[in-house]
Order: C-alpha cells, then structure tokens, then sequence
C-alpha cells in the first residue's frame, strides 16, 4: 500500500506544479525533494487522510510540523534554507495556494478510500 501513497504523492506534487503554471507562478521540479522530504510528505498525506479537520486546522497541523522541524517564512521556497512562503495563517495566503492544499486534501482522501476498497493490496 505504501507504494500507492508515493504515487499519489507525485501526483499531488505534478498537480501543484501544473497550476503554477497556469498561474504564471515559479514551477518547482520535483527533483528538489529528497527521499526524506517526500516521506515526510506522503505521512502528511495519510495525517490528512485520516482527519477530518477544517482547511484552517489542516494548514495549522502543516505549519506546526514544518515548524518542529526548523522551517520559517521565506519569500521563495527553499528545502535546503528551510524557508516556505506559506508558513503563514490560513487566512492571509493567497486563493491559489489554498486551492492547492485542498487539492493535497482530496488526493490525500482518494489515497485513504483506495486502502479501505483494496486493504489486502500487496505492497510494491
């Protein structure tokens, strides 16, 4: 089942990636994630998955785990100098960067119903 998370992981990742292209926003390659940060970001998922929060109460859980582990506001999102501009209330991000952890909110959904349609699903 782990393997399937990971796709959807990419998946959230290429989906994001693609609509700061439509908004003429700067793209961020996938391959600036390493092995760690994508788990870190596939357990987000399943957190996500496995609770029923407000986007307000997600985004706080997101900021608190970033924060834990050294993250602050920056202007550009940078993994190496742990700088990320969404590290910031809920409220006072921009309409787009909403939409897009709500689209991590779904993928993270449809990843929890593919483990309880498939729960014996070999692991990959």
């Amino acid at each position: 089942m782990e393997a399937i998370w990971f796709i959807l992981e990419e998946m959230q990742g290429n989906i994001a990636r693609e609509i700061r292209v439509l908004l003429g926003e700067e793209q961020l390659d996938q391959k600036l994630f390493t092995a760690d940060q994508r788990q870190r970001r596939v357990e987000a998922m399943q957190k996500c998955a496995a609770e029923s929060t407000s986007d307000a109460d997600r985004h706080l859980s997101w900021m608190k785990m970033h924060e834990d582990m050294g993250w602050v506001y920056g202007e550009k999102f940078d993994p190496a100098a742990k700088t990320h501009p969404n590290m910031m209330p809920w409220d006072q991000l921009p309409e787009s960067t909403r939409s897009k952890a709500k689209i991590f909110d779904y993928v993270a959904k449809a990843g929890a119903k593919i483990e309880e349609l498939f729960p014996s699903c070999p692991p990959s």
